[in-house]
């Protein structure tokens, strides 16, 4: 099976199912489940407050094209788990994936500080249940 390229910005889907979603909405594509890293905000009030990077595999790529459909319950769930005393937003965002693998990995303590920039590709649209909060009152 041929690797997906993850270095190019994608579309964003996010929604609910169980199982597998179907097919890419754009293109019609088997979409392939991926274990990937992503970024996610929290905010309060609209202002950004926190982030954290977690690897999940609640994605899932089209290798015909931009497209990855993120399961917005996998992601409520994650965010349900995660949220903690520091991640002082009431509001969640997935922002995008990082390309953990531009890291060698004795760097990855490093992620974020001025001698490793997070290597984020951006989500060029996103659309769906991807903006959440932890209590389930989108």
């Amino acid at each position: 099976m041929a690797e997906i390229d993850i270095s190019q910005p994608r579309e964003c889907i996010g929604r609910a199912f169980k199982g597998k979603p179907g097919p890419c909405p754009h293109c019609g594509g088997v979409l392939r489940q991926e274990y990937l890293t992503y970024l996610i905000t929290a905010q309060r009030d609209g202002q950004l407050q926190n982030g954290f990077i977690a690897p999940e595999n609640f994605g899932l790529l089209c290798p015909a094209c931009p497209t990855i459909v993120v399961n917005s319950d996998k992601l409520r769930e994650l965010i349900g788990l995660r949220v903690a005393p520091w991640a002082a937003g009431t509001e969640f965002a997935l922002v995008g994936i990082v390309d953990i693998d531009a890291v060698p990995a004795e760097e990855w303590t490093q992620l974020g500080r001025e001698t490793w920039p997070l290597p984020l590709i951006e989500f060029s649209r996103i659309s769906g249940e991807v903006f959440l909060r932890p209590d389930g009152s989108d």
